[in-house]
C-alpha cells in the first residue's frame, strides 16, 4: 500500500506541475494575442501631414527700434528728474546776493573767497 500511495502522490504532483505550466502557457498566448490586436489597432492611428508649416515672415520677438526709443526717452526723463531733484535738494548759496535775497533782514558779516592755485587760475583764464 505505501508504494502505491507514493506513486499516486508522485503522479498528482507531476500532474499539478504540468497543469500549472499549461495554464501559464495559455496566459502567455492570450497576452500575445492582446498585444497583437493592440498593435494592429495602433497602426490605424498614423497621422498624415495635410499642410506644411510656413516660417514667419517677420520675427515674433520685440520690436528693437521701439524698445531702443522707449529706453532712450526713459533714460533722458530719469536724467532730467535726477538733475531737478539735485537742484531742489541743494541748500547752499553760491554768492552773497542769493544769500541776501533768502534772508533780507540779516546783514552779511563776512565771505570766504575762492582760492585757486596757479594751474587752475591759468585754466580759468584760457576758458
Amino acid at each position: 500500500m505505501p508504494r502505491v500511495e507514493q506513486e499516486l502522490l508522485s503522479l498528482t504532483r507531476d500532474y499539478d506541475n504540468i497543469k500549472n505550466s499549461y495554464e501559464s502557457l495559455l496566459d502567455k498566448r492570450l497576452n500575445a494575442r492582446l498585444y497583437e490586436n493592440l498593435e494592429k489597432s495602433q497602426q490605424g492611428e498614423s497621422f498624415t501631414i495635410i499642410e506644411r508649416a510656413l516660417p514667419p515672415t517677420s520675427p515674433y520677438g520685440p520690436n528693437k527700434l521701439l524698445v531702443l526709443g522707449l529706453g532712450l526717452i526713459a533714460g533722458g526723463l530719469m536724467g532730467l528728474l535726477a538733475a531737478l531733484l539735485r537742484e531742489r535738494s541743494d541748500h547752499t548759496y553760491p554768492d552773497v546776493e542769493s544769500l541776501q535775497q533768502a534772508f533780507p533782514g540779516l546783514p552779511v558779516l563776512a565771505t570766504i573767497p575762492v582760492f585757486q592755485s596757479a594751474r587752475s587760475a591759468s585754466r580759468t583764464r584760457r576758458r
